[in-house]
């Protein structure tokens, strides 16, 4: 595979011109700032949200106009994803950046930088343009799934690419399909982090489209490991305890509910998920717990287990 140093100049120089184009306009409308601009400063911006000025710093960086390099790409990368973010935002800017990026894709090819450009305009088809473009976005998806197995923005892709697809408005068996179609993608996510997220989502709508309680209960157990956020660790302590309960293995629901209340004392479920251990702790109130079969999807990521006129 050919490297960025190996790029013919000629491909570079229709690619700096191209990327130049998209962007003179809007650099020249902002000031350079006092302090000097470096590539790792005005990522740490980035970072944090200040897109205003860390466009205004990508923009003050030079960028050579006859030799490429993994600089130079990064420089013109790092002005894309901040142009759609800057304030005010505008269909100009949105477009700026949709140039560059689309540039660097077909361009650029072997960039390190072409998977997220591929990635960021997905992102502005989902999330940015005043009217969301779905189904564009989950073709730039399964493009940069196929296109970079194993790429972190590729591996990003899966979840985000599942995640619309599993939500679309269908039927119940179509759900269902989708689901079984869609479980095995798991496989491709060697970041440990991002498999948990996708074990996450795949515990969450086992929930909500009515699969078995043993399904919920694999994917809950392999999300644990690796979800960083607290948040989402108690929501899967919940889901397993549910699970549980339904496959009759009550000192692991048990478990797993005693384990939520110590992480989130005082949360808006905390009276109810103490509600469920108390009962998983006593044979004879046991069989007041309402399996989740009888109750509808949309009941199933709640308090579902309690009767209603349990309180």
């Amino acid at each position: 595979m050919k490297t960025i140093a190996h790029w013919s100049r000629t491909k570079w120089l229709v690619f700096v011109s191209t990327c130049f184009y998209a962007t003179f306009q809007g650099c020249a409308r902002w000031r350079p700032h006092e302090e000097t601009a470096t590539v790792p400063t005005a990522w740490e911006k980035t970072t944090n949200s200040l897109f205003n000025d860390a466009f205004a710093d990508f923009c003050s960086l030079p960028v050579s106009e006859t030799e490429p390099g993994t600089r130079n790409v990064e420089i013109l990368f790092g002005r894309a994803i901040n142009l759609f973010n800057v304030q005010p935002k505008t269909s100009r800017n949105l477009k700026q950046a949709q140039d560059i990026l689309e540039e660097i894709i077909l361009t650029q090819a072997d960039s390190p930088f072409s998977p997220a450009a591929r990635y960021y305009l997905a992102r502005i088809a989902e999330l940015h343009q005043r009217e969301p473009d779905l189904e564009k976005a989950k073709r730039i998806y399964r493009e940069l799934m196929t296109s970079h197995p194993g790429n972190f923005f590729a591996q990003i892709a899966v979840i985000k690419f599942a995640t619309l697809t599993l939500f679309e408005v269908t039927s119940p068996e179509r759900k269902h399909l989708l689901y079984a179609e869609l479980e095995p993608l798991v496989d491709n996510l060697t970041d440990p982090h991002l498999s948990s997220l996708y074990h996450f989502l795949l515990t969450d709508c086992a929930f909500r489209f009515g699969l078995p309680p043993e399904k919920a209960l694999f994917h809950a157990q392999a999300a644990e490991g690796g979800l960083a956020w607290s948040r989402t660790r108690v929501d899967i302590y919940f889901w397993a305890g549910q699970a549980a309960i339904d496959l009759g293995r009550y000192d692991l629901a048990e478990d797993y509910f005693s384990r939520y209340l110590k992480a989130s004392p005082r949360s808006i479920r905390s009276h109810y998920v103490r509600q469920l251990r108390d009962r998983v702790r006593s044979e004879q109130q046991r069989s007041l717990l309402t399996p989740l079969s009888e109750w509808s999807p949309l009941n199933r990521t709640g308090s579902s287990h309690l009767r209603p006129t349990d309180g």
